[in-house]
């Protein structure tokens, strides 16, 4: 009986031990899906992983010759609004459209998300 009541006191102990640590120390950040409105657009800050490569491939240029500048509310190919990231590329400043804003540790959007596509951009 003793045993199982050092045991049972023992486990208590690693139990409340661990749920402190859990409160104590941060937590990963969880990537959140934002929605496309022009206050979310306003918050990009960053590229995702396919973008450069994505905008490369439209232009036919090498991925260490495009930049990301910034992300901007404006309009698309056919006139309507949309969020863009603003790439610069050797034939000058491209506009891209934002297909999903992410959040993280900060806010980035996605112009390709899905590997080997080619941004849209005008």
């Amino acid at each position: 009986m003793g045993l199982i009541k050092h045991m049972s006191t023992h486990f208590f102990q690693c139990s409340v031990i661990c749920i402190c640590l859990s409160w104590a120390l941060p937590s990963p950040a969880k990537t959140q899906m934002l929605f496309v409105t022009p206050d979310n657009c306003k918050l990009i800050k960053g590229y995702s992983k396919h973008d450069l490569q994505g905008v490369a491939q439209a232009y036919k240029v090498p991925a260490s010759k495009v930049n990301f500048v910034k992300a901007e509310w404006g309009r698309g190919p056919g006139g309507g609004p949309q969020c863009n990231m603003v790439f610069s590329t050797p034939s000058g400043p491209k506009s891209c459209a934002v297909f999903n804003i992410l959040k993280d540790d900060f806010v980035f959007g996605q112009a390709v998300p899905i590997p080997g596509n080619t941004a849209i951009c005008h």
